[in-house]
């Protein structure tokens, strides 16, 4: 990107190559750098080689459980992150989970992510993609970090299912039917029996602090 014509903004941009997200642990988020070259701001962030995780998944695709669980402790780990941090991702999808062949699991795409302060600790604005956001959210009504563990919960219904809750339906449809319909579960039949999966999906959409942590440990 061309920098404006602003010579302290660019003496400012004349300094080390900077970190972006300078406090992040590269175990959870991507490592990402700004460097000056010449007139033009280059922004450089981490290579996983897997690609995104919805190139992973699919209808006729079959996950395993144990790889299931892996990942969804690896998004319950970076989100515990950044919510400690009081920052909200607001639109975890497998879209936004980055992956390489080494098995590391990645949270990208920070374009609707916000903050959180003492005086404000919850957000009301409405933002994300329709067939991954929480009710609370699409109402319009205050929410916190809970809006990211239902995401996690529908990516895992994702992956057991090749796609999220509702795919069949228009995305406005599908938010009303995310309002007013109860807990979604696993469609495939081959989940119907396992336990420990439907448990997961459960605790993550109904947002149970401690269901949570214990879905970390076991996972």
């Amino acid at each position: 990107m061309c920098l404006p014509d602003d010579r302290r903004f660019q003496r400012d941009c004349r300094s080390h190559p900077t970190p972006l997200i300078s406090s992040s642990p590269t175990l959870f988020l991507p490592r990402t750098f700004s460097y000056l070259h010449g007139d033009y701001l280059w922004l450089v962030m981490e290579l996983l080689n897997g690609g995104p995780l919805t190139e992973l998944l699919g209808p006729g695709v079959d996950w395993m459980e144990s790889h299931i669980a892996f990942v969804c402790r690896e998004i319950l780990q970076a989100l515990a992150f950044l919510h400690a941090n009081h920052r909200l991702h607001r639109d975890i999808k497998s879209d936004n989970i980055l992956v390489d062949m080494e098995g590391t699991v990645k949270i990208a795409d920070f374009g609707f992510a916000i903050g959180l302060t003492a005086e404000v600790d919850k957000r009301r604005s409405v933002v994300g993609t329709p067939y991954w956001m929480a009710p609370e959210l699409i109402r319009g009504l205050e929410y916190d970090g809970k809006v990211d563990v239902w995401s996690t919960g529908i990516t895992c219904l994702e992956m057991c299912d090749g796609e999220p809750p509702l795919m069949d339906q228009p995305p406005l449809r599908a938010l009303l039917l995310i309002t007013t319909q109860g807990t979604p579960q696993p469609t495939n039949v081959r989940w119907e029996r396992r336990e420990s999966v439907c448990v997961c999906v459960r605790v993550c959409v109904n947002r149970q602090r401690e269901g949570v942590r214990a879905c970390e440990r076991r996972c």
